[in-house]
């Protein structure tokens, strides 16, 4: 796994190959990750010292790294698999990112009250086929998880609906990739 854009480009992050018993490890494919980070630099949506970025079902932290990586002020990694967050906390030490970044072992599903701002990122990429993102959604807008001009990038393998709240704006295909990008009502 590597960076592809920003002050960190180029550099290799740690992406253990073992996998877990209950979740396959999949992280985002490099152009898929160069896709979504064009469209959203294009809409000026990552700014620096501004971008808090919530990375949900985090696995690897690819895209929060690179969200980091290209100007987002903080990023706060969930999973509830323990080898993703090993993965995650072993690159938050390499990149020295332990200022800018949580890492947070909870289930996606059940997120609970958030006590801090809001995320103007979300990036939103499940186990594929599982209705695993609807859940997500609507634990993390009932939890005040999502700032109210936040956008979501959601990766799934089928259409999605979104949860009420939240408009798809724009969809792209990519293989069999669905990328949907949703923004607050």
């Amino acid at each position: 796994m590597r960076i592809i854009g920003g002050k960190w480009k180029g550099r290799k992050l740690s992406s253990m190959v073992r996998r877990s018993v209950s979740h396959e490890l999949r992280p985002t494919l490099d152009r898929v990750r160069e896709t979504i980070f064009n469209i959203l630099v294009h809409r000026e949506l990552i700014k620096p010292s501004t971008s808090r970025v919530l990375d949900l079902f985090c696995g690897t932290g690819a895209f929060g790294f690179e969200a980091l990586s290209r100007g987002a002020n903080y990023v706060c990694f969930v999973d509830y698999e323990k080898i993703s967050l090993k993965i995650v906390k072993d690159n938050v030490r390499i990149l020295g990112a332990q200022n800018y970044t949580n890492v947070v072992y909870r289930d996606a599903r059940k997120l609970g009250k958030n006590v801090d701002d809001g995320y103007d990122l979300i990036f939103l990429d499940p186990p594929y086929a599982k209705s695993l993102g609807e859940l997500a959604l609507q634990s993390s807008l009932k939890g005040g998880w999502l700032s109210d001009q936040a956008t979501v990038i959601w990766e799934e393998n089928v259409d999605i609906s979104p949860p009420e709240g939240l408009v798809l704006k724009e969809k792209r295909m990519i293989g069999n990739i669905h990328l949907n990008f949703l923004q607050r009502e």
